[in-house]
């Protein structure tokens, strides 16, 4: 099995699949969540909103700053 994509505290760019609306920015990974699909999911954070969002490893990418 690969290792996850992404760490806890990394700042990354979510794409949202089509027809879900969310904040366009940076987000935070705030959690790794137990592998129990197809690919990683994540708990990702923007600063813009008051909960987390699970978000899966194709609907991320790397911030480059």
């Amino acid at each position: 099995m690969r290792a996850p994509k992404f760490n806890v505290g990394q700042l990354v760019a979510y794409f949202p699949p089509p027809g879900l609306d969310a904040p366009r920015g940076a987000y935070q990974v705030t959690a790794e969540i137990p592998f129990r699909s197809v690919q990683f999911e994540y708990r990702i954070k923007h600063p813009c909103e008051a909960h987390d969002r699970v978000a899966a490893e194709s609907d991320l990418s790397v911030l480059w700053n």
